[in-house]
Protein backbone atom coordinates (compact mmCIF):
# COMPACT_ATOMS: atom_id res chain seq x y z
CA UNK A 1 0.00 0.00 0.00
CA UNK A 2 2.94 2.46 0.90
CA UNK A 3 4.39 1.90 -2.27
CA UNK A 4 1.30 2.40 -4.70
CA UNK A 5 0.88 4.57 -7.75
CA UNK A 6 -1.88 6.36 -8.64
CA UNK A 7 -3.68 4.76 -11.34
CA UNK A 8 -4.58 6.80 -14.62
CA UNK A 9 -5.91 6.56 -18.05
CA UNK A 10 -9.14 4.29 -16.58
CA UNK A 11 -12.35 3.83 -17.89
CA UNK A 12 -16.13 2.66 -17.75
CA UNK A 13 -18.21 0.89 -19.88
CA UNK A 14 -21.05 3.07 -20.79
CA UNK A 15 -24.22 2.11 -18.97
CA UNK A 16 -26.62 -0.78 -20.81
CA UNK A 17 -30.03 0.25 -22.00
CA UNK A 18 -32.90 -1.57 -22.66
CA UNK A 19 -32.42 -1.12 -26.56
CA UNK A 20 -29.04 -2.84 -25.62
CA UNK A 21 -30.44 -6.04 -24.39
CA UNK A 22 -33.89 -6.11 -26.84
CA UNK A 23 -34.58 -9.54 -28.84
CA UNK A 24 -34.68 -7.86 -32.01
CA UNK A 25 -36.82 -11.07 -33.70
CA UNK A 26 -35.62 -9.76 -37.10
CA UNK A 27 -32.26 -10.26 -36.12
CA UNK A 28 -30.65 -13.64 -37.14
CA UNK A 29 -29.82 -16.41 -34.74
CA UNK A 30 -26.21 -15.23 -33.88
CA UNK A 31 -27.25 -12.05 -33.39
CA UNK A 32 -29.66 -12.75 -30.93
CA UNK A 33 -27.40 -15.75 -29.22
CA UNK A 34 -24.99 -12.74 -28.74
CA UNK A 35 -27.50 -10.81 -26.55
CA UNK A 36 -28.36 -13.55 -24.72
CA UNK A 37 -24.99 -14.07 -23.41
CA UNK A 38 -23.82 -10.47 -22.92
CA UNK A 39 -27.06 -9.44 -21.13
CA UNK A 40 -28.73 -13.45 -19.77
CA UNK A 41 -28.09 -12.76 -16.16
CA UNK A 42 -29.50 -9.27 -16.03
CA UNK A 43 -32.50 -10.58 -18.41
CA UNK A 44 -33.09 -9.82 -21.89
CA UNK A 45 -35.66 -7.97 -23.14
CA UNK A 46 -38.43 -9.00 -25.73
CA UNK A 47 -41.55 -8.31 -27.05
CA UNK A 48 -44.02 -11.15 -27.20
CA UNK A 49 -47.99 -11.00 -28.24
CA UNK A 50 -48.49 -7.64 -27.01
CA UNK A 51 -46.26 -7.66 -23.95
CA UNK A 52 -42.43 -6.75 -23.34
CA UNK A 53 -41.06 -9.27 -20.71
CA UNK A 54 -37.96 -9.32 -18.81
CA UNK A 55 -36.63 -13.05 -18.66
CA UNK A 56 -33.59 -14.45 -17.64
CA UNK A 57 -33.29 -18.03 -18.93
CA UNK A 58 -33.77 -17.91 -23.07
CA UNK A 59 -31.83 -20.61 -24.98
CA UNK A 60 -31.76 -20.93 -28.86
CA UNK A 61 -31.79 -23.67 -31.31
CA UNK A 62 -30.11 -24.34 -34.74
CA UNK A 63 -32.59 -25.10 -37.60
CA UNK A 64 -33.92 -24.82 -40.73
CA UNK A 65 -37.53 -23.91 -41.14
CA UNK A 66 -39.93 -21.70 -43.61
CA UNK A 67 -41.50 -19.00 -40.87
CA UNK A 68 -41.31 -15.48 -40.70
CA UNK A 69 -38.80 -13.78 -38.05
CA UNK A 70 -41.02 -13.41 -34.86
CA UNK A 71 -43.83 -15.95 -35.50
CA UNK A 72 -44.85 -17.25 -32.16
CA UNK A 73 -44.54 -21.34 -32.88
CA UNK A 74 -45.71 -22.00 -29.43
CA UNK A 75 -47.05 -20.49 -26.61
CA UNK A 76 -47.74 -22.38 -23.10
CA UNK A 77 -48.06 -22.33 -19.65
CA UNK A 78 -44.07 -23.07 -19.20
CA UNK A 79 -41.88 -21.90 -22.62
CA UNK A 80 -42.62 -19.66 -25.49
CA UNK A 81 -40.73 -20.78 -28.87
CA UNK A 82 -40.48 -18.01 -31.39
CA UNK A 83 -39.19 -18.48 -35.13
CA UNK A 84 -35.76 -15.89 -36.42
CA UNK A 85 -33.55 -16.55 -39.10
CA UNK A 86 -31.55 -19.82 -38.68
CA UNK A 87 -33.43 -21.02 -35.72
CA UNK A 88 -35.69 -20.39 -32.80
CA UNK A 89 -35.82 -19.25 -29.20
CA UNK A 90 -37.12 -20.51 -26.19
CA UNK A 91 -38.16 -18.54 -23.55
CA UNK A 92 -38.80 -20.08 -20.15
CA UNK A 93 -41.68 -18.16 -18.98
CA UNK A 94 -40.35 -19.62 -14.95
CA UNK A 95 -37.68 -16.84 -15.50
CA UNK A 96 -39.40 -14.10 -16.30
CA UNK A 97 -38.88 -11.33 -13.91
CA UNK A 98 -41.12 -8.32 -15.16
CA UNK A 99 -44.20 -8.25 -17.67
CA UNK A 100 -46.35 -5.24 -18.85
CA UNK A 101 -48.11 -4.55 -22.48
CA UNK A 102 -46.40 -3.18 -24.86
CA UNK A 103 -48.52 -0.13 -24.88
CA UNK A 104 -47.23 1.00 -21.36
CA UNK A 105 -43.80 0.47 -22.20
CA UNK A 106 -41.11 2.46 -22.83
CA UNK A 107 -40.00 0.19 -26.21
CA UNK A 108 -43.18 1.06 -27.42
CA UNK A 109 -41.48 2.44 -30.48
CA UNK A 110 -40.14 -1.10 -31.26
Amino acid sequence: YHNALKQSGGSYWPKMTLQDRLLNWKKGLDDIQQVIRAFGRFGVVCCVDGEVWDVNHVEVGRMQHLLDPGTLISNDHDICVIAVSGGIVVIFKGSITERCKLSESVLSGV
